[in-house]
């Protein structure tokens, strides 16, 4: 006999932060605290745009803008990661607050 009971989730609520919560688009908002902080340069911010403009003309290739924006994670240490994220937490709530 289980020790505990699964759940069924009977209800799913999907919503997205972007120029509601938060002030502008997150993905947009990341691609700059990266090049604020010299994790990527402007060559990572322009090819951030082309995806963006995809997306709203309806022809983003959801494989490839995973695979770019993945890159900045796995191309850097723990470490790095770990010493901004105090950083990034404090600017993604001072943006919510101020929204």
């Amino acid at each position: 006999m289980p020790m505990f009971k699964l759940k069924t989730m009977n209800k799913l609520a999907i919503f997205d932060l972007d120029n509601t919560l938060l002030n502008g688009d997150s993905d947009r908002n990341w691609g700059l605290f990266l090049a604020e902080k010299s994790i990527v340069d402007n060559n990572y911010l322009r090819e951030s745009e082309k995806f963006y403009d995809n997306y709203y003309q309806g022809s983003l290739d959801i494989d490839g803008f995973l695979s770019f924006c993945l890159k900045p994670l796995v191309g850097n240490s723990l470490e790095l990661w770990r010493a901004n994220a105090l950083h990034l937490l404090l600017k993604v709530s001072y943006e919510i607050t101020v929204s």
